[in-house]
């Protein structure tokens, strides 16, 4: 559990570093929050949790690496890597590997630190593979 937590120490301040602390916050549908470092650079950073009403063995966290594949004024496509924990079951923590690949818009152009997104996310535990599809509102502070 230790080198759980200190992975996911360094895998988020990393991205964190590079970005000047510059933060987003994503509400995603079905119940899943999410903090990204700055989306202007190339690269950035994203951690999710699953917001269930209580802590207990299926509470799911996500961290990806993110690269800009193509940035517009009002747009983003983006590719990642992110690896899926379950940090509170007693049993193999990590939930999977997933590789995101997100589509952001920027609707209104008097409030361009909103956007809204939608990502696709293949991922696999290393005996099956599903698909995450999420969508939702980021803004960027």
């Amino acid at each position: 559990m230790k080198k759980v937590l200190l992975f996911v120490f360094v895998f988020l301040l990393l991205p964190v570093i590079h970005s000047y602390s510059q933060i987003g916050i994503t509400a995603y549908r079905y119940s899943k929050i999410g903090i990204n470092t700055n989306q202007n650079n190339r690269i950035f950073g994203e951690f999710r949790i699953l917001t269930n009403n209580q802590i207990d063995e299926t509470e799911e966290f996500d961290f990806s690496i993110l690269y800009n594949i193509r940035r517009q004024d009002r747009s983003i496509i983006y590719l990642g890597l992110g690896l899926s924990i379950c940090p509170f079951r007693e049993y193999d923590n990590i939930n999977g590997i997933q590789v995101p690949i997100g589509f952001q818009i920027f609707p209104l152009k008097d409030i361009g630190n909103l956007s809204l997104l939608t990502e696709i996310a293949p991922s696999t535990d290393g005996e099956s593979v599903s698909i995450k599809q999420l969508w939702g509102l980021r803004y960027n502070f």
